[in-house]
């Protein structure tokens, strides 16, 4: 399949179309927001009376323990999903799928 037979194929199907035009308004969303707006808001309301050193050192340790959370809680949230969905845990390694 060439080129242009690629792209028919991809304006054909709208559900990647739909998902690739989510993914990139998300990343645009995510890439402003967390790293532009955020740092400022944060300084400029939560930390206010604190020095730049300070307010960005309480964000990084915000940051680190929100991401330490989410990696602790994230094989328990797995494992609860395959269980909710009638799989048992496959082990480490299994490419089976849960039907």
């Amino acid at each position: 399949m060439g080129y242009t037979g690629l792209v028919v194929s991809i304006y054909k199907n709208k559900q990647i179309l739909s998902w690739a035009f989510y993914d990139w308004a998300n990343s645009a969303f995510a890439t402003i927001v967390l790293a532009g707006f955020f740092p400022l808001f944060f300084k400029q309301f939560w930390s206010a009376q604190n020095t730049v050193t300070e307010s960005t050192f309480q964000l990084g340790v915000g940051n680190a323990l929100a991401s330490l959370i989410i990696v602790m809680l994230a094989p328990l949230f797995g494992a609860i999903t395959l269980i909710i969905n009638g799989c048992r845990y496959p082990r480490l390694g299994s490419r089976r799928r849960c039907n």
